[in-house]
């Protein structure tokens, strides 16, 4: 019988340690975020990822969404780094999957304290990733932990 493969949604607020946890734990599977092509685009230019965020990120977001396609076509174990904070946004990444039952579909959730949160993206502010209180704010208010009613096999969550 053919192993099925895996795709994983990570899902937790900017600094909650998500791309960090991708590249350490899952070093074999494809990794996708808007967040490293913004990153990508911003190095090309000379510029930092908050210089150019507004002016990139719809674009970032749809390149990394088409990736998403083509890795599943190509039957890929597949991590999705962004922040996917609510059961919306969850679904409609999870329906660009080609062949979706074919996958095991994996949702690990950041939960991680404020207080750390706020370290972590003043550590981020240093090189240049600035996130206003606003946004943050306004994104803390809308997260909704993952369900295994959204279409996940598994949902797993992290804690420091």
């Amino acid at each position: 019988m053919e192993t099925k493969p895996t795709f994983i949604m990570l899902i937790g607020l900017p600094g909650a340690g998500k791309t960090t946890y991708a590249i350490d734990m899952y070093p074999n599977f494809v990794i996708l975020s808007s967040d490293t092509i913004i990153d990508t685009m911003a190095n090309i230019v000379n510029k930092k990822y908050s210089d150019i965020y507004k002016h990139i990120s719809g674009s970032a977001v749809a390149i990394t969404e088409h990736q998403l396609k083509l890795a599943s076509y190509a039957k890929e174990n597949i991590v999705l780094d962004q922040c996917n904070l609510n059961p919306r946004a969850r679904a409609r990444k999870l329906n660009l999957l080609n062949n979706r039952d074919k996958y095991h579909k994996i949702a690990i959730y950041f939960d991680i304290p404020e207080n750390i949160l706020n370290l972590r993206l003043h550590k981020r502010e240093q090189s240049g990733k600035i996130i206003p209180k606003s946004v943050m704010d306004n994104m803390r208010s809308s997260i909704k932990p993952p369900t295994l009613h959204e279409g996940f096999d598994q949902v797993r969550i992290i804690q420091p």
